[in-house]
């Protein structure tokens, strides 16, 4: 996994104790904000993972913008 990028299921294991379950919805926009989901190669278990956009510190989208 590459140090900008992490599955959902470690993110929830992370911040589990942190994020209470009334400020879930607030975290997930949060989330979106500054990550985006994408699909990870088959070659690296398939699946997706979250990636800090490029302006959070992350890697550009393969498309070009982070939208």
């Amino acid at each position: 996994s590459r140090g900008n990028a992490a599955t959902s299921e470690v993110l929830v294991s992370h911040f589990r104790g942190s994020v209470a379950e009334a400020r879930m919805p607030l975290f997930r926009e949060l989330l979106k904000r500054v990550a985006r989901l994408e699909r990870r190669a088959a070659g690296d278990r398939g699946g997706k993972e979250w990636v800090l956009k490029a302006e959070f510190g992350g890697e550009p989208a393969a498309g070009g913008a982070d939208a």
